[in-house]
């Protein structure tokens, strides 16, 4: 029994020593001072992901840099450069406006003084017709409409390829005549007709020169004219 308590009281005084002792060590010692932050880098991966880097230090001065990431969100270049934001920008960042586009581009089918739609071609590439083409050139000419008005009135045809046409085979171009651009087109067509005998006397044979087969070539004409008026 005495044994058995002086083991017990033994073993008490010894824990409350150490818990002493440990108190009195963390006491004298300083405390750990915490990481010593320099600056942070943020650097773009993605549209939407940036890297961070933090530069710092340990409480031993040495570099202990820590890396994470987070989303990024790059504006506009016309926000970048100071322009203000448009109304859609503004609402749904990079998205468009969900909804109807009526208000800008106004479907003018059906419209008073409006001519009627041209039918829908069928096929892959439909060509245009002598009526497509005197249609598209109305509405661009005299109706003065955008290209995206002009394509309501072509269904299944694109406002892009309707400008192809237009520009390539219907636009109407006021080409001034100068004095030099006349001399050219008469140099022109001397150098074609001197060009034309050649090679009509190549073909006819040697021993016939260009000025002998242009000469037979009038003889041969004045002769038909004369037996037409006789």
């Amino acid at each position: 029994m005495f044994w058995s308590l002086s083991t017990v009281y033994h073993g008490n005084l010894f824990r409350y020593l150490h818990y002493l002792y440990l108190d009195s060590i963390t006491s004298l010692c300083p405390t750990v001072p915490p990481f010593t932050i320099h600056r942070v880098v943020r650097k773009p991966l993605s549209s939407n992901v940036q890297l961070v880097t933090t530069m710092q230090s340990n409480p031993y001065g040495q570099p202990a840099p820590e890396y994470s990431l987070e989303p990024f969100y790059r504006p506009p270049i016309a926000q970048q450069a100071g322009f203000p934001p448009r109304r859609d920008e503004q609402q749904y960042h990079h998205h468009r406006v969900p909804g109807d586009h009526s208000e800008r581009h106004p479907n003018l089918v059906g419209q008073p003084g409006m001519p009627d739609p041209a039918p829908l071609r069928k096929g892959h590439r439909p060509r245009f017709t002598f009526d497509d083409d005197q249609l598209l050139v109305d509405l661009k000419e005299k109706n003065s409409l955008t290209w995206k008005q002009i394509a309501d009135f072509f269904p299944g045809r694109s406002s892009s390829s309707l400008e192809v046409r237009y520009c390539t085979r219907l636009k109407t171009k006021a080409t001034v005549w100068t004095d030099e651009m006349v001399q050219k087109l008469r140099n022109a067509m001397a150098d074609y007709e001197n060009d034309r005998w050649r090679i009509i006397s190549a073909k006819v044979g040697n021993g016939f020169s260009p000025t002998t087969c242009r000469d037979k070539a009038l003889d041969l004409a004045k002769s038909k004219i004369q037996e037409e008026e006789e």
